[in-house]
């Protein structure tokens, strides 16, 4: 897998977590009155820890094997493009200017994901291999 490639994947996708739990942060230091607000929040904070351990934990054998054992979805690119996208939606949700930008940054992110997944299909077994 070419170098600009690997960065897509292994370097934009825990950046990216990282900001989506700083979305909620930010999110929930305005301390919203709402208890869907809330919900949301936690469920954006779960799915980017997800995405984070995935990216993180996947490399090695053991977490790999129950990762790909309970979140397959994570290894075709369809079901990443949808996760990703996903995320960038419950962002827009929260109605403020970062999770705005953290939209359209986590869809474009998505995309190129899925761009790679597919121009490189042998990625899933480089990935379980090392």
């Amino acid at each position: 897998m070419p170098f600009a490639w690997f960065t897509v994947m292994f370097v934009l996708n825990p950046i990216i977590a990282v900001l989506l739990v700083a979305v909620v942060i930010t999110f929930l230091a305005q301390i919203p009155t709402s208890a869907s607000a809330w919900i949301l929040s936690l469920y954006i904070l779960v799915f980017a820890l997800l995405l984070l351990c995935f990216e993180g934990c996947g490399h090695v054998s053991f977490a790999a094997a129950v990762l790909s054992r309970n979140y397959g979805f994570m290894y075709t690119a369809c079901g990443r493009l949808l996760f990703m996208i996903f995320l960038g939606v419950a962002c827009s949700a929260l109605q403020t200017d970062f999770g705005y930008a953290m939209c359209g940054i986590t869809i474009i992110n998505a995309v190129l994901n899925a761009v790679v997944m597919l121009v490189y299909p042998a990625w899933r077994t480089q990935v379980c291999e090392s």
